[in-house]
Parts: structure tokens; C-alpha cells; sequence
């Protein structure tokens, strides 16, 4: 199983390999507490984000795997999903119909992260300079052993999770970055999901700071070590300079 359906354990095991489609009632079937349920979408003209709040229910399409990851994102993030949707509704309660009719900047991220975030912890800042900057030789060759070291990503976008399916080479997260201790980033996968879970909560609860998405760092997955059998070879970057390419001035003065 590739390593981008880490964060979706013991779930994603349940699906086999090949990965067989799971519908409404295992999902549910898999809920825990308090998390939302999955219902097939209805003519409710309520605002999808307001709808989860409102009824605790996430619409969910029958037979659609962007759908499902979405669903068990809920099952595995369920702070930062919970944080996304509440940040969500407190900006459309601020901003009215006319938020409801034009998305915020807030909220371009809020979306971006939810459909393509990634959270990447590290023991070692220095490595963050070198992703934020686009550096990709730098990161994955020269400080590839200490990236295997210091650093682990964990998916938190469904849609990234769908295109990891589908095989994508140019599959590329928006990064939530985090400095932790070296102890933490010892531990199991599931301790690590609970780490970056409430730190990804945390940072994603604070409305007012959430920026543009042009601040929040790419990060093209398969070049990550061991996320795709061909980058073990140094030549695999150089192979395909339209993913591993050289960031945007502009965007990098924006970056966080």
C-alpha cells in the first residue's frame, strides 16, 4: 500500500489491495463519537459547509472515490475536519451572502488544504527552508537521509489521497509545516496522526491568520523518499523538470 494511505489505517487495510470502493453504510459503520454521518447528497440549497454543521452529516456520492477519501479524512482527521467546517460557517456568518456568493482568500485555504493539504512534521528546520524554497535537489538528494530521519508527511487532502490512486506523478500537497521534537517523530504511525491532527487543528482554527494559499509551500509527493519506486535514482528529478521545478519568485516572497 503506498505510504500516502498511512494517515487512513486500519480503515484503508479493510479495503483490500486493489482498493475496493467503500459505501455509505461501512462508513458509517465506522464512525466513532461524535464524527459526522455520510448521506447521499440532497436538493437541500443550504450551503454544503453550513449543512455539516447544521445536521452533522456529510454529503456523501454513492460510488465516488473523492467522496470516500473525503469521508475517511473525517474518520482520521476528525479535529482538523472539524476545525475546517467551523472555520468555514464562523467566515460565512461574518461575511453573509456575499461570501456565500464569492469565496474569501480564508476560505480559498480552508478549501485548498482540505482537498490538497499535506502536514509535514520535522525534528530538523533547517530541512523547511529548502522545501519552502523549492530546493528540490537540495531536499530529496543532498538531505535525503536526513529527511528519512527528521521528517515524515502525512496526507490530509482527499483529493491528493484520490490522486495518489489514480497513479499521478505530479501529485503535490500544500504544506502545514511543524517543528516537533525528535522523540515525537519516533513514534508510531498512529501517535503521529494524533500529533499532527491537533496541531493541524490548532493552526486551522485561527481564522484571522489563515493568509492565501500561495503561503502555504508545495510539495510534489512522489519525490518524497520512497513514495515512488523510481526515486531512489537522483536522475528521477531530473526526468520530469515540469514537477520538480524551480518555485515562483512572487510565490516565494509569499510564503510562510
Amino acid at each position: 500500500m503506498h505510504p500516502a494511505f498511512d494517515v487512513l489505517q486500519p480503515w484503508i487495510a479493510a479495503l483490500g489491495n486493489p482498493l475496493a470502493l467503500p459505501d455509505l453504510a461501512q462508513l458509517n459503520a465506522w464512525r466513532t463519537g461524535g464524527q459526522p454521518r455520510f448521506a447521499s447528497p440532497t436538493t437541500d440549497s443550504l450551503a454544503y459547509e453550513l449543512k455539516i454543521a447544521r445536521d452533522n452529516e456529510v454529503p456523501t456520492r454513492a460510488d465516488n472515490w473523492h467522496d470516500a477519501f473525503n469521508a475517511l479524512c473525517w474518520l482520521a482527521w476528525p479535529r482538523t475536519k472539524r476545525a475546517i467546517n467551523q472555520a468555514h460557517c464562523a467566515i460565512l456568518a461574518q461575511g453573509g451572502e456575499a461570501e456565500l456568493r464569492r469565496r474569501s482568500p480564508a476560505r480559498d485555504v480552508l478549501t485548498l488544504l482540505d482537498e490538497a493539504g499535506a502536514v509535514v512534521l520535522c525534528s530538523c528546520p533547517d530541512l523547511f527552508a529548502a522545501l519552502r524554497a523549492g530546493d528540490w535537489k537540495k531536499l530529496f538528494v543532498d538531505d535525503r537521509d536526513a529527511l528519512r530521519e527528521h521528517a515524515r508527511v502525512l496526507v490530509l487532502g482527499h483529493a491528493l489521497l484520490d490522486h495518489v490512486r489514480e497513479g499521478q506523478l505530479n501529485t503535490t500537497a500544500k504544506c502545514l509545516l511543524f517543528t516537533v521534537d525528535a522523540e515525537q517523530i519516533g513514534r508510531s504511525a498512529g501517535e503521529l496522526l494524533a500529533l499532527a491532527d491537533g496541531l493541524a487543528c490548532e493552526r486551522l482554527a485561527q481564522v484571522h491568520d489563515l493568509g492565501r494559499g500561495r503561503q502555504y509551500p508545495p510539495l510534489p509527493l512522489m519525490g518524497w523518499p520512497g513514495w515512488h519506486p523510481d526515486n531512489q535514482d537522483h536522475r528521477f528529478y531530473l526526468d520530469h523538470p515540469e514537477i520538480f521545478r524551480a518555485r515562483n519568485p512572487e510565490a516565494l516572497a509569499q510564503t510562510r
